[in-house]
């Protein structure tokens, strides 16, 4: 099977259509730095969508619809230089296949204004993610627990955020001795 990208870089696309749901077979989409201000109601009935890359726009909190709640095939997903607040509610369906999330990018300087993570955060195995990336965000704390299988070789970025301690999140040892990459810097610990 041929794989299935498109991407958009140098237009201007703030609304998808509705009719996007006809690509059954797309597996790939690129719509970075092109405006979009929300995804269509019909989105989620993309069941080959892995890979979303949707950084530099201007999604906000209220951009998601529950249809992406069907995207649980999903491996890939950059939502960093956004306005979000708060995580997408479709994440955890998709924690089995997960394996990158970006709401911030170290490097670029690009990220949200996310503080907390979600409750459903403490109930969610991620048993294939690989990198965690809320670098330049507002995080003022890190979750208790963090569920993520194997503990080592996993990539977690928190760099540039309001953290001011990490009492309680004695996770981040047990990933750091087991071979995970964590970032801190730039916090207020």
């Amino acid at each position: 099977m041929k794989e299935s990208i498109w991407e958009s870089y140098g237009y201007t696309i703030s609304f998808l259509p509705l009719s996007i749901e006809n690509l059954d077979s797309l597996q790939q989409l690129n719509i970075s730095e092109v405006g979009l201000i929300e995804f269509p109601s019909t989105f989620g009935n993309l069941p080959s969508l892995t890979s979303l890359n949707v950084w530099r726009n201007n999604l906000t909190d209220d951009s998601f619809p529950e249809s992406m709640n069907n995207l649980v095939q999903l491996y890939g997903l950059s939502l960093d230089g956004n306005q979000l607040t708060r995580f997408p509610d479709f994440i955890q369906y998709t924690s089995n296949s997960m394996q990158i999330i970006y709401f911030g990018y170290g490097y670029w300087g690009t990220g949200n204004q996310i503080e907390y993570f979600p409750e459903w955060w403490a109930d969610t195995e991620f048993t294939n993610l690989i990198g965690l990336d809320l670098s330049n965000n507002y995080l003022k704390e890190l979750p208790e627990s963090l569920s993520v299988t194997p503990l080592g070789n996993l990539d977690l970025a928190f760099w540039n955020n309001h953290l001011t301690s990490l009492d309680g999140v004695d996770w981040l040892c047990d990933y750091a001795n087991n071979g995970s990459v964590i970032y801190l810097q730039d916090n207020y610990i």
